[in-house]
């Protein structure tokens, strides 16, 4: 199982890479394009519909890669296919009313919620996205269910990203105006969910089918209290989450927040790998813990971890150290914002630290004490926000998101071992930690200066070689595993 986790995750990240290298350069062009205040009010706009989305969507797609994985391996098909065609019909009917009731009162919403008139356009287009975003999540679940990560990367992310890419760079070379770049997206994301849909073929099961809408749902008490309890857990972290956010909308101006979407852009680089590990693993995690083979998933939890962690550190190393230029790229009025990106690298390592933590939390029976840590980061978030916010600016934001993320994985860290008695550290993890924040914080003392093209390669190859050289013994050993679980 540890070699398909790793195989999985490699097509994963290869959509992630790609996604993400790609989309940092389009980002950076679309920002010396319509500028930092423009782009604040499209953050604005994408994270309210992102709001909506989460509230209409009951967390359906969680169930589907809950459930549909369990009844593909009982050769359930009729079961499968119930779960598929009211999963669908429910998030498509719910969507759609949505979307007539944002585009009907987008002026409201501007002016009311946001106290920002030129926003109104931004919200009635922002709107279209939440039937695309549910389709897809809706999609992508029904692919994950399968491990089908290869098709979710070729047709769902490549495909999406190169036409983005490319619309972007060919309008924005003749215009500014930002509401482009929404209908751009929209096209890319209504073309990638209509591939991923025709290339999705199964005897299991069928997406849609209309006689299955009058068929009852198997273990429906089971998928009804685990839904009502995701949901409420994915609710409040959202609300928590976006409540920095929402608080920011409104007490600072869209420059700042087009600022700090930028740096959390960045520095989300980072949580690449950890994202792609999740998507793979959420199904291990369920299997095995219904299985209680709890020995096999402290193995996957703790060998993912490592990997997740050398992975990453010297790429963090490396962007602090570049950090100044790297801003730069996005205008000189960014490069001053270096401090508030080394904070957002930490609160996202903090994450990385503790693995798929959250992921075990949800997937491994843990929901309502998830809830818990939720509800806590949404009263901490909200109170720090109102108090620290109008203080300090952008610098309260970075130091509340790092506090409210260290409280949160630790947390997670406490309930899993208290449940499943596994941690996702050994001597070789608690060795990589204290490397990466003693070498942080000399990188940051030399990120001012002046790197040349060579520089830039001889420090990332550095980094790279030392981490790889000092655990060669434990890459050995995670090597070694991986051909025997295959």
């Amino acid at each position: 199982m540890l070699k398909t986790l790793f195989t999985q995750t490699n097509w994963s990240l290869l959509g992630t890479v790609y996604g993400f290298g790609i989309g940092f350069f389009v980002k950076m062009f679309l920002v010396n394009r319509v500028g930092a205040a423009d782009f604040g009010l499209y953050t604005i706009g994408q994270g309210f519909q992102g709001a909506i989305s989460t509230l209409i969507a009951f967390s359906v797609p969680t169930v589907i890669i809950k459930f549909l994985p369990k009844f593909i391996n009982d050769d359930n098909k009729e079961a499968a296919t119930v779960l598929s065609t009211k999963s669908l019909v429910f998030l498509l009917s719910v969507s759609f009313l949505a979307v007539v009731i944002m585009v009907s009162t987008n002026t409201l919403i501007a002016k009311y919620i946001f106290h920002k008139e030129d926003l109104s356009s931004i919200i009635a287009i922002s709107s279209l996205y939440i039937p695309l975003s549910l389709y897809s999540a809706y999609i992508a679940s029904v692919y994950r269910s399968f491990l089908k990560i290869k098709e979710i990367i070729v047709y769902g992310t490549l495909y999406h990203i190169t036409i983005r890419a490319l619309l972007t760079f060919l309008v924005f070379s003749y215009s500014d105006n930002i509401i482009y770049f929404l209908w751009i997206e929209v096209g890319a994301n209504f073309i990638s969910i209509l591939l991923l849909t025709i290339h999705f073929k199964s005897e299991k099961m069928r997406l849609f089918d209309l006689p299955s809408l009058k068929k009852p749902l198997e273990e429906k008490e089971k998928i009804f209290s685990f839904a009502r309890t995701i949901y409420s857990n994915s609710l409040v972290g959202f609300i928590g989450g976006y409540t920095l956010t929402f608080t920011m909308s409104i007490l600072l101006p869209a420059k700042l927040i087009g600022v700090f979407a930028i740096l959390m852009t960045i520095a989300g680089l980072t949580n690449f790998l950890q994202t792609n590990i999740n998507r793979v693993f959420a199904p291990m995690i369920s299997t095995l813990v219904s299985k209680e083979d709890y020995a096999q998933l402290s193995l996957l939890y703790k060998e993912s971890t490592f990997m997740l962690n050398i992975l990453t550190i010297p790429f963090i190393l490396i962007v602090v150290l570049f950090s100044k230029d790297i801003l730069g790229l996005y205008g000189e009025e960014f490069s001053q914002y270096t401090f508030e990106l080394m904070v957002l690298f930490l609160a996202n390592y903090l994450s990385l630290m503790v693995g798929s933590s959250g992921m075990m939390m949800t997937m491994g029976g843990l929901e309502k004490e998830e809830l818990k840590i939720q509800i806590f980061q949404f009263i901490f978030t909200l109170i720090s926000s109102l108090i620290f916010l109008p203080l300090y600016g952008l610098l309260a934001a970075v130091f509340i998101r790092f506090v409210s993320t260290f409280m949160i994985n630790q947390s997670e860290v406490y309930y899993i071992y208290k449940r499943f008695a596994i941690w996702p550290w050994d001597r070789y993890s608690y060795i990589l930690m204290a490397m990466f924040f003693g070498l942080l914080f000399v990188v940051y003392r030399y990120h001012s200066n002046e790197f040349s093209l060579w520089e830039y390669m001889l420090y990332t190859v550095l980094f790279y070689v030392l981490f790889f050289t000092l655990f060669y013994k434990k890459l050995s050993e995670v090597y070694e595993l991986v051909k025997k679980s295959g």
